[in-house]
C-alpha cells in the first residue's frame, strides 16, 4: 500500500484539479459565440490565470509537505527543508508563462467541427483538461523539489497490480531525485518518496508473482 501521506497528496490534488478546473469552466462558458473568441477570452485570462496559478501553489505546498510525512510513515527520519511555492505561481510545468499555456483552448475551439456551441465546448473540454494537468504538475514538482532538496533522498516506484511487463521489474525500484525513465502511455505508477538508507523495496515487491504480469 502506498504511505497515507502519498495517497492523501494524491487524493487532494485531483479534488483540486476538479475544482479548479469548474472554476476556469465558468469563466470560458462568459465567452459570447457570436462575439469573437479570441479577444473576448484575452479579457478573461488574467482572471484564469490567476485561478489556476493560486491553485498550483495550493498544490506544490501540499506536495512539499508530503515528503517528509511519508519519510516518517517508513521510520526515516524526516528533515524539514524551506521552498517557497510560490514560484510554481505564473507558470506550466512545461515552463511557459500560464497566460499562453492556457490560450491554446481559442484554437481548439477554431479548429473543432460542428456549430459554434459545440466548438466552444470542445475548446472548454481542453481548457479544463490543461487545468487538472497543470495543478496536478504542481503538486508533483513540489514533492520533486523537496526529494532534491533533501539529502540522500529519491524516490520509489509504486504500482498495483496487475502490472505490464515493462512496469513489473520497476516496482519498488529506487531512483536517485533526478534520475529519470520513459513511462509508457496511460501507466498508472506513482512515485513515493524514500531514502537511500531506508528503502521500501520488500513492501512493495514481496507479493508479486507472475500471475499478476498481464
Amino acid at each position: 500500500m502506498l504511505p497515507q501521506a502519498t495517497s492523501d497528496l494524491y487524493d487532494a490534488t485531483r479534488r483540486r484539479g476538479a475544482a479548479t478546473a469548474l472554476l476556469v469552466r465558468s469563466e470560458w462558458e462568459k465567452i459570447d459565440p457570436a462575439g469573437d473568441w479570441w479577444g473576448q477570452w484575452l479579457r478573461l485570462l488574467p482572471r484564469a490565470a490567476l485561478i489556476v496559478g493560486s491553485s498550483r501553489v495550493g498544490a506544490a505546498t501540499d506536495g512539499v509537505a508530503s515528503v517528509p510525512a511519508a519519510l516518517e510513515e517508513f521510520g526515516s527520519p524526516s528533515v524539514r527543508v524551506k521552498i517557497n511555492p510560490k514560484g510554481f505561481a505564473g507558470w506550466a510545468g512545461s515552463g511557459v508563462p500560464l497566460a499562453d499555456y492556457l490560450s491554446s483552448p481559442v484554437r481548439v475551439a477554431r479548429d473543432s467541427p460542428g456549430s459554434e456551441v459545440e466548438r466552444l465546448a470542445a475548446g472548454r473540454s481542453w481548457l479544463e483538461g490543461l487545468t487538472r494537468t497543470a495543478v496536478s504538475d504542481a503538486a508533483r514538482g513540489g514533492s520533486s523539489v523537496a526529494i532534491a532538496a533533501t539529502p540522500r533522498m529519491g524516490y520509489t516506484r509504486y504500482e498495483s497490480a496487475p502490472y505490464c511487463q515493462r512496469c513489473a521489474p520497476l516496482v519498488g525500484k529506487w531512483f536517485r531525485w533526478n534520475q529519470g525513465f520513459q513511462r509508457h502511455p496511460r501507466c498508472d505508477a506513482v512515485h513515493v518518496p524514500a531514502a537511500q538508507d531506508s528503502l521500501p523495496e520488500k513492501r512493495y515487491t514481496a507479493d508479486i508473482d507472475a500471475s499478476m504480469i498481464r
